[in-house]
């Protein structure tokens, strides 16, 4: 993904854990699409107030 997003500093390291995971689901099941597409989610949820991300686990 070129452009990079803004991702509240509160939120970076949740959100940093679960690109790290469906990244590597992207890489081994999916394409290039998916896992901007994916990115772009994960972002918005980080963004959201209050984030529904703070309430789940990485698993």
């Amino acid at each position: 993904m070129s452009t990079r997003q803004r991702i509240p500093q509160a939120m970076a390291e949740k959100f940093a854990a679960i690109t790290a995971l469906t990244d590597a689901f992207c890489k081994q099941h999916l394409n290039e699409e998916y896992r901007q597409m994916i990115q772009r989610a994960v972002g918005a949820l980080a963004r959201k107030r209050p984030s529904p991300l703070l309430s789940g686990t990485e698993k």
